[in-house]
């Protein structure tokens, strides 16, 4: 049994490194680049939550409230066949080819590009992501707070790679840490 409880443990955070590591890539490069994105870290509260929708099995948003976050956004996924991680933040990064940055508008629907609006949104320090596997399909949700697509800002300012972090962050990688 402890073995069991082990290697389920390994997988989630297997899981969550792979989901960090393939937001905070897309992140870091953005195009035009940007002056304050801040990496992202693990957030297990966001996790949970993003858990809880996920394991519903029906696709469409449900956005929690947290004690923590004044706003929390996020971005859902369903495949009928078998995807990486990375895959799925692909599918929602791709939406960039919808978005304009110098207008700040989408190209063909006002929901086009939301998902990559909020993969990329400067402000976000925390995402919680799950994967359940639901009958006929997997069904990924990710959870971010702070939340974006806040009052049609643009999801962050643009200029020199990280020229503008917030106070006590430092530059590293193109991303404020």
């Amino acid at each position: 049994m402890s073995v069991l409880i082990f290697a389920l443990f390994v997988a989630g955070a297997l899981a969550q490194m792979e989901f960090l590591s393939e937001l905070n890539a897309r992140r870091r490069n953005v195009s035009p680049s940007a002056t304050n994105m801040l990496k992202l870290k693990w957030s297990a509260e966001l996790a949970g939550y993003a858990r809880t929708h996920a394991e519903i099995c029906v696709f469409g948003h449900n956005i929690p409230t947290s004690p923590n976050f004044s706003r929390v956004g996020q971005t859902i996924a369903y495949h009928s066949n078998p995807v990486s991680s990375g895959e799925t933040v692909d599918l929602w990064n791709s939406e960039k080819s919808d978005y304009n940055f110098d207008s700040n508008t989408c190209n063909t629907n006002m929901h086009s590009c939301l998902n990559y609006k909020q993969v990329n949104w400067a402000n976000t320090e925390y995402v919680g992501c799950a994967t359940v596997q639901c009958p006929g399909f997997t069904h990924r949700v990710c959870n971010y707070g702070e939340g974006g697509n806040i009052n049609n800002a643009r999801p962050y300012k643009k200029g020199a790679s990280c020229s503008q972090c917030p106070l006590g962050f430092s530059c590293y990688n193109n991303l404020c840490v």
